[in-house]
């Protein structure tokens, strides 16, 4: 399933981000979760901040600039630092 939608993320369809999202968070593969919730916002879905900062929150700095650098927001992630 994750495999689908991770695909299906890449391939463009931003309604793909969420469920990857939750997904990747409940099988505990959280710094993976992080990135998607960072390319989702980056896309323009803003309603996922909320998840993003819960588990950033469980995730150390490193994890978290990590997870900023494979999706390419490394800006983003800085503030996540900020933030959490």
């Amino acid at each position: 399933m994750a495999e689908l939608l991770r695909s299906a993320a890449e391939g463009g369809v931003e309604e793909a981000y969420g469920p990857l999202c939750d997904l990747l968070t409940a099988t505990g593969e959280s710094v993976e979760a992080l990135t998607c919730y960072f390319a989702s916002i980056h896309a323009g879905d803003a309603d996922v901040l909320h998840d993003a900062i819960t588990l950033a929150r469980s995730l150390t700095n490193e994890d978290i600039r990590h997870a900023g650098e494979l999706a390419g927001c490394p800006g983003e992630a800085e503030a996540m630092v900020k933030t959490v």
